[in-house]
């Protein structure tokens, strides 16, 4: 895993004082997500692309009604609680209905499905899942996004998004 060595930037006012480092460190915490490690002090940082998690569709453009079938991929070593799985359609308050998540049939009517660590281990790191929405659009297309998250007590520590275009 790299690390990033906070450095002062000509924006932010530094002094040498354990004082202004703190208050430094504690700005670039909420801009980023980090992870400290106290022992050594080094701040790594999570991001996309150490590929911690993955989510991909199948399915580029769909219509209404038609199957979107997607997959997550884990590969985040570190402890977590649970995934989470959003789902938007832009200027819209219609959303996407889970049908089915690692073969199990399911009617969850709601845009945000959150799975616990135990159920994903059994399927080695990995959900495949099924949504369907209803959606028109209003005019020629709409974008709908997925977003992925690894949740550790209530933080998100790894996240991705994948895009899809519904047509009329």
């Amino acid at each position: 895993m790299p690390s990033y060595i906070l450095q002062p930037t000509h924006r932010h006012t530094y002094k040498n004082t354990e004082k202004h480092r703190q208050v430094y460190v504690n700005i670039h915490i909420y801009t980023h997500t980090f992870i400290l490690n106290w022992q050594s002090f080094n701040v790594y940082m999570t991001e996309k692309t150490k590929n911690e998690v993955s989510i991909d569709l199948v399915e580029n453009e769909i219509i209404a009604g038609q199957e979107l079938h997607g997959i997550i991929s884990i590969k985040y070593n570190g402890r977590f609680d649970s995934v989470v799985i959003n789902s938007q359609i832009e200027n819209s308050n219609d959303i996407f209905n889970y049908v089915t998540v690692n073969g199990k049939k399911m009617n969850y009517p709601y845009a945000r499905l959150s799975m616990f660590k135990e159920d994903i281990q059994n399927n080695r790191n990995k959900l495949e899942f099924t949504a369907i929405t209803t959606h028109k659009p209003a005019h020629g297309s709409t974008n709908g996004k997925f977003r992925v998250a690894i949740v550790q007590e209530h933080k998100e520590v790894a996240t991705d998004l994948a895009f899809v275009k519904i047509k009329n």
